[in-house]
């Protein structure tokens, strides 16, 4: 690889893990010449249309930089705005987008992505989720080139981190966002000295992490408790982990946001104990720290109970 001037670098990127790369970026005087993201959308029940993570970031800390948010990034229209900016790199982060071979071959140096997994392993649109998911003991980053496929491209840089058994999706995205920042730094500086190398991916060792579904978050009390809880810390604080409980003759939907096993054990379901609040699985027992109960804030599992008043309940 000879060495190039970074003059022109376009950054596509959506989410709260993309924006705060894209802080990164802008902190390091990164010559950023436009910024691609999602277009707005209503959130929840707000009819109003919310700027993404990227976008807002972008406003604050550098509105004189060129917003792009197109419906469809594959569109002939964008593509030929994009040859026009004459970009010499472009850095994906989790943009939401599949990015297509005209598209992808712009830019002078190559578009490179950050991908939150130690690639080939997790490819797709969740693999922290997932990996939690799987009860991984480690997970990593991956900056690659792209090419058309998912994921699949040739090897920059990657480095891992440890996933602790209570550790939620929270936890461990905070670790791989400040791994994310430190490779971008230096696969920046290599592009500039024309010294990095790729090397392919055994596609044979492939898995997938495809998007989080409603029904993956539903807690099914007949499994082990260490996939229930790894199901809760995958997906928490959001979309959370969710389950029905019995009070009366009303069911009531409940999220679990932070969890424990406990070596205790019941029919599946059954409320060991209130205080503190342990739920049965298949084998060992769950303590259930906080909930969020529908249409309410985050609270610890007491006060949860002691708002119901209710002397049995049931989980199912």
């Amino acid at each position: 690889m000879t060495s190039h001037q970074v003059n022109k670098v376009i950054f596509f990127g959506t989410s709260t893990f993309s924006a705060r790369i894209l802080k990164h970026l802008i902190e390091l005087n990164i010559p950023i010449s436009s910024i691609v993201t999602q277009p707005d959308k209503p959130v929840k029940r707000s009819k109003l249309p919310v700027p993404p993570p990227v976008k807002a970031l972008a406003l604050e800390l550098c509105p004189n930089i060129p917003i792009l948010q197109p419906e469809k990034a594959s569109s002939k229209d964008f593509i030929e705005k994009i040859k026009n900016l004459d970009p010499d790199l472009f850095i994906v982060v989790a943009y939401g987008q599949i990015l297509k071979k005209d598209l992808l071959e712009i830019p002078k140096i190559g578009p490179i992505n950050i991908h939150a997994s130690l690639l080939p392993k997790y490819r797709g649109a969740a693999p922290i989720q997932r990996a939690i998911m799987e009860g991984e003991l480690k997970t990593g980053i991956t900056i690659m080139e792209m090419n058309e496929k998912m994921d699949a491209g040739e090897i920059i840089l990657k480095k891992e981190c440890s996933i602790n058994l209570n550790d939620t999706f929270k936890e461990v995205e905070e670790k791989l966002m400040d791994i994310s920042c430190e490779l971008i730094t230096s696969v920046i500086n290599d592009c500039r000295q024309g010294k990095y190398l790729s090397t392919p991916q055994n596609h044979s060792m492939a898995t997938f992490a495809p998007k989080i579904d409603p029904e993956d978050c539903q807690i099914n009390w007949n499994e082990e408790a260490i996939d229930v809880h790894n199901k809760i810390r995958a997906v928490s604080p959001k979309p959370g982990a969710w389950s029905f409980v019995r009070l009366d003759e009303k069911l009531v939907k409940i999220k679990i946001i932070s969890s424990e096993v406990i070596d205790i054990s019941g029919a599946p379901g059954v409320v060991i104990q209130k205080n503190p609040l342990i739920v049965s699985c298949k084998n060992q027992g769950i303590l259930i720290k906080k909930v969020q109960p529908e249409g309410r804030k985050v609270m610890d599992s007491k006060s949860w109970i002691n708002g119901i008043n209710k002397k049995s309940f049931t989980f199912t």
